[in-house]
């Protein structure tokens, strides 16, 4: 489902980016997609800190009703177990472009900390509105393997939401 392009450079930055599938025909918060986080990618234990930056972006046909894009970490490509949320955003009916930023810092010591949500409601799609910090995510395991999951939920069976998903690492020091 989609294509995942490497964002890898000389410079240290790793990430994929991945078109995913349209979640149609149901209000069900369903998965729109995963992408593929490698074992130990997210372990900092030789840096200070690092950072990930997730972005997902909501295209949205019809204006029946509202739309809900969630990010997790999870062991599967999908909802089952025990995935951890990363941020919630609910772009209004009428907005039919969305977009979706949630940095994550971690540490030396692989702690995790979520921080500055941005959400774009409309067509700007760096509006920064809304931002939340969370500084417990729960237990992830960075010598596995780890997917970013994205569910969309539309508020109403008469819409559909396509979406794109990406993240991009860039070592600390």
């Amino acid at each position: 489902m989609g294509t995942i392009i490497s964002l890898a450079s000389p410079g240290g930055n790793i990430g994929a980016v991945k078109s995913l599938g349209s979640v149609t025909a149901t209000t069900a918060n369903a998965v729109a997609g995963a992408l593929l986080i490698t074992a130990n990618t997210l372990d900092m234990s030789g840096a200070v800190f690092s950072t990930l930056e997730i972005r997902a972006r909501g295209f949205k046909t019809g204006v029946a009703g509202n739309c809900t894009m969630r990010m997790y970490f999870n062991t599967t490509a999908d909802l089952t177990g025990t995935p951890v949320l990363l941020g919630t955003h609910t772009a209004s009916a009428a907005n039919i472009h969305a977009q979706f930023v949630r940095q994550v810092y971690i540490d030396k010591n692989n702690t995790i900390v979520l921080n500055a949500t941005q959400n774009a409601n409309t067509d700007d799609t760096e509006n920064a509105a809304g931002r939340t910090v969370i500084t417990n995510a729960g237990n992830i395991n960075y010598t596995d393997p780890l997917y970013l999951v994205l569910a969309v939920q539309n508020g109403s069976a008469a819409d559909s939401t396509a979406s794109t998903l990406w993240y991009t690492k860039t070592h600390g020091y």
